[in-house]
């Protein structure tokens, strides 16, 4: 799983490579995209977050930038309440055996410049 940070309301760029039996860059035979996005709560774990709308890059097919390679983005929360931890998942089809396969990513959203206040 790959981790990447962020602040609330950047776009995070996510990038996935697909490979072959033998280790080499290969097309995925159907588009990836942005198949699920989980949400950290203090109450239940990690749930699915349907805040996300199409605007929002969230289940939008991946772009292609090579053989194998390609990468999408998604405008994270920008409200306080979003500082958190978030699980996105991209779904491809694999190569090898047709299959659709999910490559996982953790998206931390931490306070600009380590410090988040409300004030009224």
């Amino acid at each position: 799983m790959d981790i990447l940070s962020y602040t609330p309301g950047q776009k995070s760029t996510i990038f996935l490579e697909v490979k072959n039996s033998d280790g080499y860059r290969a097309n995925s035979l159907t588009a990836p995209f942005i198949s699920r996005i989980f949400a950290f709560t203090s109450t239940d774990g990690y749930t699915l977050y349907d805040g996300y709308l199409k605007t929002d890059g969230y289940n939008q097919p991946f772009t292609k930038v090579a053989v194998g390679l390609y990468f999408a983005q998604l405008t994270l929360p920008k409200l306080a309440a979003s500082i958190g931890s978030y699980l996105v998942d991209a779904s491809y089809t694999s190569p090898i055996d047709g299959y659709v396969k999910t490559q996982t990513y953790q998206i931390l959203i931490n306070a600009p410049y380590g410090n988040f206040s409300v004030g009224t």
